[in-house]
């Protein structure tokens, strides 16, 4: 196959992933990060990655007065990212949780090898996404909502191994959703705010094509209509690059 072909099926690869499960039902915001600071190296190179983590689940309170307060609950679910070479230290990146926000960004590496030569010391990355969706959830009653996140982080990690790291995140996000709840006995507004700061830290196991993670994360959610709570949270990561 010619480089021309390769690079358009990588590329026709990644879009297609993101068409397929870019789409959203609910409103869920992702506690895991699997964040590693290594970039993909080289141009067009593609990765996929499928995480089972904890996620926060938000549900519109009719029980109150409006404007509905939404409350939310941890659980886990699936996760998705993929990210896509556009120079040796920048990668384009997608994100997206099981029903919840489609995030487009980038990550810049300034210290350290790509994946495609771990084992080289230290790495250091930083990364910024923005996305958002538009909701609906039939039924009786319905709800509809927009959301827009915006999600920015430090990544930092060590490699003991061509084939073992330990790596590390903080990050700060942002969320922002209102929507309307009619066809039911309660019709009404609600609205909400979030700031979430979290630190991760994890253990990745890279065998190219194989990238394997495991990860613990401790986030402070702070929700200017549901109040604040914190969360220590697990999950673990597949990807495939090359």
């Amino acid at each position: 196959m010619s480089l021309i072909g390769t690079v358009s099926l990588r590329s026709a690869i990644l879009v297609g992933l993101i068409c397929l499960t870019s789409c959203a039902t609910r409103f869920r915001v992702p506690l895991n990060r699997f964040d590693a600071p290594e970039t993909l190296g080289g141009v067009m190179n593609a990765e996929f990655e499928l995480s089972q983590q904890s996620q926060l689940n938000g549900t519109v309170d009719l029980g109150e007065s409006e404007p509905y307060p939404v409350d939310f609950t941890d659980r886990s679910s699936n996760g998705y990212q993929a990210a896509l070479s556009v120079a040796e230290s920048v990668d384009l990146t997608w994100k997206h949780t099981s029903d919840g926000p489609s995030m487009m960004g980038v990550k810049w590496q300034f210290m350290g090898a790509s994946l495609r030569a771990p084992g080289a010391g230290q790495s250091m990355s930083i990364t910024a996404a923005f996305g958002g969706n538009s909701h609906e959830i039939e039924g009786s009653p319905t709800v509809e909502f927009d959301l827009a996140a915006t999600d920015i982080a430090l990544l930092h990690s060590i490699w003991f191994t061509p084939f073992l790291q330990v790596y590390e995140s903080v990050s700060y996000s942002s969320y922002s959703f209102e929507g309307k709840v009619s066809g039911g006995p309660s019709p009404g507004n609600f609205a909400d705010e979030g700031k979430l700061l979290a630190l991760a830290a994890g253990l990745g196991f890279v065998m190219r094509p194989i990238d394997i993670k495991l990860e613990m994360a401790y986030t402070k959610a702070d929700w200017s209509g549901s109040g604040s709570e914190n969360y220590l949270s697990w999950g673990f990561a597949l990807g495939l690059f090359y």
